[in-house]
């Protein structure tokens, strides 16, 4: 399960892109505000421990909350070059990446920098954003794969981080990722 969840995390940083998995997205990045990003706390190496796959990730905007993220395979090659944006709400830190092959709008997750040496990134509860959007809770669009949110207002960024409709994030199955080169 942890290689497919690297797998993942290298398409988005935020796992999603295999086909047949179940997206949420959103037409614009997650959040209010960018964050302020120190590069002593997210350029390096990153990964889980025994893999050899793994991700670097260097802050290329730092006062608008800008990374590049590179996957590399289990060779030690790069294989995918990809811009994160973090945004910040009520305490929340979303990162969002461009959805690939052309199509419009973010993949998002949240994360948590716990001080330079561990990533934590919990996913979007897919049927959870689904039943929003379908009940008009969210503004938004589904189909039978994705759900992408439509402009998201302060209150329904609230709605998302404060817990009133319920658990929206797979906070029982985060990723964790490690810095490998400190």
């Amino acid at each position: 399960m942890k290689n497919l969840k690297l797998s993942l995390l290298l398409v988005l940083l935020i796992i999603f892109g295999l086909s047949g998995c179940n997206q949420v997205g959103s037409i614009h990045p997650v959040g209010s505000e960018p964050v302020s990003l120190n590069p002593e706390d997210w350029n390096g190496k990153w990964g889980l421990p025994f893999e050899k796959e793994f991700l670097r990730l260097r802050v290329l905007d730092g006062d608008n909350g800008m990374l590049r993220m590179v996957s590399y395979d289990s060779k030690g090659e790069p294989e995918k070059s990809q811009d994160v944006l973090l945004r910040r709400v009520d305490g929340w830190t979303f990162a969002s990446v461009a959805k690939e092959g052309g199509g419009d709008g973010y993949l998002f997750a949240r994360i948590n920098n716990s001080g330079g040496r561990t990533l934590l990134v919990w996913l979007p509860d897919y049927d959870r954003f689904r039943g929003l959007v379908e009940k008009g809770v969210l503004p938004g669009k589904t189909d039978p794969e994705t759900v992408t949110l439509g402009l998201l207002l302060a209150v329904h960024l609230k709605l998302i981080t404060s817990g009133e409709v319920g658990t929206l994030f797979d906070w029982d199955d985060p990723v964790v990722l490690i810095r490998l080169d400190r």
